[in-house]
């Protein structure tokens, strides 16, 4: 089983890659889930952990499922990789039910692109 200070590290990594891939700064995602900037800083780091209801809070201005902050998906080497590469892994990170919704809205999507 991985020791605490390496799961604290690995979530606030994923804080840190959501949040800025939403496009929050780290005083404006303290504001919307009532920290201190220092303490997002510090969780980033692995330096600190909050409350389960904190890491609910940081999903839900995230937009995405608190449980994704508990994988190890890296966002920054993501980045770096060709479109359908990241698409795969993406994909692959995703549950059942987070591809059937993804793929509903690809076809929306491609029907509305279509239309224009």
């Amino acid at each position: 089983m991985e020791e605490k200070a390496e799961i604290e590290r690995k979530i606030g990594l994923q804080v840190r890659q959501r949040r800025i891939a939403s496009g929050f700064s780290q005083e404006q995602l303290a504001e919307l889930v009532d920290v201190s900037t220092t303490t997002i800083s510090r969780l980033e780091n692995g330096r600190q952990m909050v409350s389960v209801a904190k890491i609910v809070q940081i999903s839900m201005v995230l937009k995405i499922g608190a449980g994704e902050l508990f994988c190890d998906y890296d966002y920054e080497m993501a980045e770096k990789k060709n479109v359908d590469v990241r698409l795969e892994e993406l994909l692959r990170a995703c549950s059942p039910r987070q591809k059937e919704y993804f793929l509903d809205y690809l076809k929306q999507f491609l029907e509305y692109s279509q239309e224009q």
